[in-house]
């Protein structure tokens, strides 16, 4: 290209600096000219190994470029455009023969919760003697990937089964749909229980024994801040699901995710396809909870999964405690997901930021400044049943535990509960009162 730029210019004439000048912006206007041609000619693909998968696997993704002009492109640079997915931190660089293809392997790579396309990346290409350059974007094939379901230790939730010592505006009914047997009367028998016609059949006082019927739905409601908090509202929609219980979600989004309360492998399908939207967003789980609070049916079960506890869920789990008889807080913490090791230590030094979850998920150390344990002890003696999401076993499986028993475990001294309930009653449980 140099020579035929020297050649056009003598052949063009006039004196010698001219010539030069004539050669040097012809091969200007030839480099640039390469550059666009060969850019243009480019095709650019990112090809997962497979297009659906969990956020735990680990995927090779192939970056393949491809050349389908008569000009090779020597100086190539392949890198992510602001918002690619997955992220590349490195730059990718090589040469593109004439009519061929050239290709890179990423990974292997953890691929964040989603549907979309990967990408984008931006492809840098350079005429050979480094004058120009010119860039494109592209994006690569569509994935799903769907949050890592794990099997779940035998949850201590029981839908529709009310608990604790906090009187309830609904009153309880017998289920007359589940008798057991009809027995003769004994003393301390409910009188509204006594069967006339077996009675009068047998000459002698009989009663019928019911067993309790639980209304089996559950309501899921999802703090998305946290990617363990989706994995494990994944994992105990499946057990639910598995359980025969219609299971319904309510998520953290844009807008936010709804699914209507069903059973069987088409609901728990639309359950999964929900949680690729779910995402962490401004509205609080308090502000969610509180929407649908009123169309709840009665005697749902609720059940809270979230890695923090602010003042507006706590208001809105004791609110919906007075018409849900089972009523639960899951505290997991964001030290959990996919995307962490092994659960480091919390400690004081933490910071004023960290939550609930996040501290007990964490397992060990002191009590961090923020973990307001005042308001886990005053839900608790309310009714509300708390409980910590940890990953324990090889392989890995999700554990609900109690958060006393969690508390113990953790190693934490038993005074700071103490203390927690002591400022309670003197502060926190008059607000609550009033609020009502």
């Amino acid at each position: 290209m140099i020579a035929l730029s020297v050649c056009l210019a003598v052949f063009v004439g006039g004196r010698p600096l001219a010539m030069l000048a004539n050669a040097a912006l012809l091969l200007l206007g030839a480099m640039w000219l390469w550059v666009r041609l060969s850019l243009g000619n480019l095709s650019v693909y990112l090809e997962p190994e497979r297009s659906v998968l969990t956020s735990a696997d680990r995927v090779l993704v192939r970056v393949r470029l491809n050349n389908e002009g008569f000009l090779p492109l020597p100086r190539v640079e392949v890198k992510g455009a602001p918002g690619c997915r997955p992220r590349l931190d490195v730059a990718l660089g090589g040469r593109v023969p004439a009519l061929g293809t050239s290709s890179a392997t990423l990974g292997p790579l953890n691929l964040p919760r989603g549907a979309y396309r990967l990408g984008p990346i931006e492809v840098e290409a350079r005429d050979p003697l480094g004058l120009w350059r010119a860039s494109t974007r592209a994006t690569g094939d569509r994935v799903t990937v769907y949050p890592r379901v794990l099997p779940l230790e035998a949850p201590p939730v029981v839908p529709g089964r009310s608990f604790g010592r906090m009187r309830t505006r609904r009153p309880g009914q017998e289920d007359f749909s589940n008798l057991v047997e009809v027995r003769a009367f004994q003393p301390g028998d409910n009188p509204r229980l006594i069967d006339w016609k077996a009675t009068a059949r047998r000459g002698s006082w009989q009663v019928r024994v019911l067993e309790e019927g639980a209304v089996a739905e559950v309501w899921l409601f999802l703090d998305a801040g946290s990617e363990g908090a989706v994995e494990l509202a994944a994992s105990l929609a499946r057990r639910l699901i598995l359980s025969g219980s219609l299971v319904g979600l309510v998520g953290q989004g844009i807008p936010p995710v709804t699914v209507v309360p069903g059973r069987g492998e088409a609901k728990w399908r639309e359950i999964m396809q929900g949680l690729l939207r779910v995402q962490a967003a401004d509205l609080p789980l308090g502000e969610l909870l509180g929407a649908r609070q009123a169309s709840l049916p009665r005697g749902a079960t609720v059940i809270a999964i979230t890695p923090r506890l602010d003042a507006l869920l706590f208001d809105r789990l004791l609110r919906v405690r007075q018409g849900a008889p089972g009523t639960y807080l899951v505290l997991v913490g964001a030290g959990v997901g996919p995307d962490a090791g092994a659960p480091a230590g919390v400690g004081a030094e933490a910071g004023p930021h960290v939550g609930v979850g996040e501290a007990l998920a964490a397992g060990g150390g002191p009590v961090p400044a923020a973990v307001d344990w005042a308001r886990v002890g005053f839900l608790r003696e309310r009714g509300v049943a708390v409980l910590v999401g940890r990953l324990v076993g090889e392989p890995l499986r999700w554990r609900l535990e109690p958060a006393h028993l969690a508390l113990d475990g953790a190693g934490w001294a038993g005074t700071t509960v103490a203390q927690g309930r002591r400022s309670l009653s003197e502060g926190t449980a008059a607000t609550v009162s009033a609020g009502g």
